[in-house]
């Protein structure tokens, strides 16, 4: 996971270098220029990207908190399946048909600022500086977490509904992890009764 995060926040910031290098030089008339009425400005595009990445922080605060307690969506959505491959597909740079955006992700209507690159690349840091405040053994303990659940239930009969399981990663460590035993005594599972 600290591979993927690691991944993750060179992207940004390699996206926030070419956004600086490709548009960086344009005046504010330039960057707020649409090529149609109902096109978006290359201004617009950004403010929008601003827009939508900024609705991730209150998520990643919260696991970087070690509150991931998942809501009843998060957990059971039948249409998390197909829903995400259809947003992952119709994001694809292949696939220039437009799709609409919520009301929330709309960009400004009005001229936006010839600072609108520097900001991107600012908002983009700060994305990079929340994704590496997540715990990155996070996944690996909810995983393990929910394995014990699942075998709980499977190999034990108890009901599912009457377990909750969750994954602590790094936020809540019972002993110091610089020695063997004390990793081990952090890599546990906790029944507490409800």
């Amino acid at each position: 996971m600290a591979n993927d995060f690691s991944a993750i926040c060179s992207e940004l910031k390699t996206t926030a270098d070419d956004a600086k290098a490709t548009f960086g030089s344009l005046s504010a008339e330039q960057l707020n220029w649409k090529p149609s009425p109902k096109s978006w400005s290359i201004a617009q595009c950004f403010d929008h990207l601003i827009t939508t990445h900024s609705l991730y922080f209150p998520l990643f605060e919260r696991l970087a908190s070690g509150n991931t307690k998942q809501t009843f969506w998060e957990s059971y959505s039948p249409l998390s399946g197909f829903f995400g491959r259809y947003l992952i597909q119709s994001l694809r740079p292949e696939n220039v048909k437009p799709i609409k955006t919520t009301s929330k992700a709309q960009p400004s209507s009005s001229e936006i600022g010839g600072d609108i690159i520097e900001r991107y690349r600012e908002h983009q840091s700060q994305m990079i500086d929340a994704i590496r405040r997540i715990p990155a053994n996070l996944d690996l303990s909810k995983r393990r977490a929910a394995a014990v659940r699942f075998t709980l239930n499977k190999e034990f009969g108890i009901d599912e509904n009457r377990m909750e399981a969750d994954g602590k990663g790094e936020s809540d460590p019972i002993d110091r992890n610089d020695t063997p035993a004390g990793k081990a005594n952090n890599r546990r599972v906790e029944f507490i009764k409800l």
